[in-house]
């Protein structure tokens, strides 16, 4: 009857391990997903601002440059992006960029 137990026992662990396993996996999909859904806003915000302003925004050089969790103190957890990227006026110099997003939500765009 004693191993009986040891054996539900084993089962049990065996399942929690296994549960808590795919919630960790299931989790790393939805932070994955957040930060290429960020990405993917990020470089549309950076080239529909360079369109606008008449700049070239160069090629692959929209990149993360901080990630915080901020919202400490009002309790409304969000995560905190900043993006880098390099965009030139005339072609020949090039300069640099900014975006902060909040979640997934632009707080600004700096040139």
């Amino acid at each position: 009857m004693a191993k009986i137990f040891a054996t539900s026992a084993q089962i049990l662990k065996h399942t929690l391990t296994t549960l808590f396993l795919l919630f960790l996996l299931f989790l790393l999909i939805i932070l994955w997903q957040s930060a290429t859904n960020a990405r993917e806003t990020a470089i549309h915000s950076a080239r529909q601002t360079c369109q606008q302003l008449g700049y070239q925004l160069l090629d692959d050089t929209v990149v993360l440059s901080q990630l915080t969790l901020k919202g400490w103190q009002s309790r409304q957890f969000y995560i905190h992006r900043v993006y880098r990227f390099s965009y030139s006026q005339d072609g020949d110099h090039c300069e640099n960029g900014f975006i902060i997003l909040h979640g997934q939500t632009i707080k600004h765009v700096g040139l």
